[in-house]
């Protein structure tokens, strides 16, 4: 730090950090808090080294938004590459909703004979252990709908009429009622 400020120039030369030396992890747990989503699936599609497509099982951590991820390659290190094959499943921990990045071989499990397996790391656990792991600190298992027809909706006719008419029928009591205070306690 004394050098980078009294040596002109000296601080230009500093190497900046890099995502490619992350600290090593003992368990998988351990990625679960910085992951916005955590998405168990199969690659259903892959190009080599320009997109790939996921079809969503579960979502481990996260909202269930949609039933298939398509991830593009947008330029990134090399060093934190995930190539994916078609028909892989996979655990992935991944950043915020609505546009995921690229995932990093660092926060991706891929399944092998049932065995979860994290290159970089050395992690190998099974497939029903990884995932316990996980729900034990999200408590989530959430299934994506697979049409509009599976999704969450409103039962007009047994919900919100009822309610609503329920509602006009308080209202209407408390009208007569307070109609009937000020005829005796007109202040």
């Amino acid at each position: 730090m004394l050098t980078a400020a009294l040596v002109p120039g000296a601080a230009v030369f500093v190497e900046k950090a890099h995502a490619c030396s992350p600290i090593p992890i003992n368990s998988p747990v351990e990625l679960v808090p910085t992951a916005g989503v955590i998405v168990l699936g199969e690659v259903t599609s892959a190009s080599w080294r320009e997109q790939f497509t996921v079809h969503v099982d579960a979502y481990l951590k996260g909202p269930a938004l949609k039933s298939d991820l398509t991830f593009t390659w947008a330029n990134l290190d090399n060093c934190n590459r995930l190539d994916m094959l078609e028909g892989s499943r996979v655990v992935m921990f991944l950043g915020s909703p609505p546009a995921p990045q690229w995932p990093s071989a660092y926060s991706t499990f891929v399944f092998v004979d049932g065995r979860g397996i994290n290159l970089p790391h050395g992690a190998d656990l099974s497939e029903a252990d990884l995932i316990q792991a996980i729900r034990s600190i999200t408590g989530q298992y959430a299934v994506p709908a697979a049409n509009a027809d599976e999704g969450a909706s409103i039962d007009w006719i047994g919900t919100v009429v009822p309610v609503t008419a329920a509602l006009l029928v308080v209202f209407a009591i408390g009208l007569v009622l307070m109609r009937t205070w000020h005829r005796i306690d007109p202040s």
